[in-house]
Formats: C-alpha cells, structure tokens, sequence
C-alpha cells in the first residue's frame, strides 16, 4: 500500500476545505433590500379625484391641511381646489425657487419646506403621479 506523500496530503486537505467552504460562500440573505419593487405605472391621463386627491388626502390633507388646522400651515387649507391649484402650479417668488411649491415641498428639493412634516417622504410613485397631473395642467378632472 502506498503511503500519501505530504504534497497529496495537503492537496486533498485543502480540496476538502474547499468544498466545505462553498457553501458559506454562497448563501443568500433574503432581506427586504433584496426584493425588486414593483415599477410606477403612472396612468397616461392622470385625474385629480381618482389619482391625486387620494394621495394628498392620506397624506397631506387629514393631517395638517384642512379645515381646522390650515392657520397653521400657510392657511393652505386642501378643501379648497383652487389652493391645490395655485400651489401645484404657483412657484415661490424667492430665492430663484421655479418648481411650483407644492412639488417642490413633496419632493424634498433644497430650500422648499419637506412635506409632509414628521412623516416620511410620498413614495417615487405618489410622487410621479402628482407630477404627471401637474404637468398636464393641474386641472380639477
């Protein structure tokens, strides 16, 4: 019987190591990182009572811009479709500002106010849909 010489010995040692380091090497950690998000599928003709009211109703409208609490947020009160108007359409008259507030708040750009206040930023898809109704012309459809 033949007796492994050192070289082989070693060989086949770190071949098995090998092997069993594989699979260490090759796991996958599922976290929600790793989950593809779904595309925005902004809708062609954009409508205000179906696609944009919603969102500014959850998030902008029952909490701070309404009614009983508009006072204290730039009178802004998002009953009243001609102030969603005005400040979809309407950029600030300062500081070379030219997005219309309302988007540039929502959007987080730099010196616009981040809306909504205390609550994370409108998805990239709420977000595109408010900017595609605007870019058609902020109409109250």
């Amino acid at each position: 019987m033949k007796l492994l010489s050192i070289p082989h010995f070693w060989q086949g040692t770190l071949l098995a190591l090998s092997v069993l380091a594989l699979p260490a090497a090759c796991t996958y950690k599922k976290s929600s990182g790793d989950i593809p998000q779904p595309t925005c599928s902004v809708p062609t003709t954009v409508s205000y009572q179906t696609n944009v009211w919603p969102i500014l109703k959850n998030n902008c409208r029952d909490a701070c811009h309404n009614p009983q609490s508009a006072s204290a947020y730039a009178n802004f009160n998002m009953d009243d479709f001609s102030q969603v108007q005005h400040y979809s359409t309407t950029p600030p008259n300062f500081g070379g500002l030219t997005m219309p507030y309302l988007l540039g708040n929502i959007k987080h750009e730099a010196g616009y106010v981040n809306m909504p206040v205390g609550a994370a930023k409108l998805s990239d898809c709420d977000i595109a849909t408010i900017e595609a109704w605007i870019k058609a012309g902020a109409l109250n459809n």
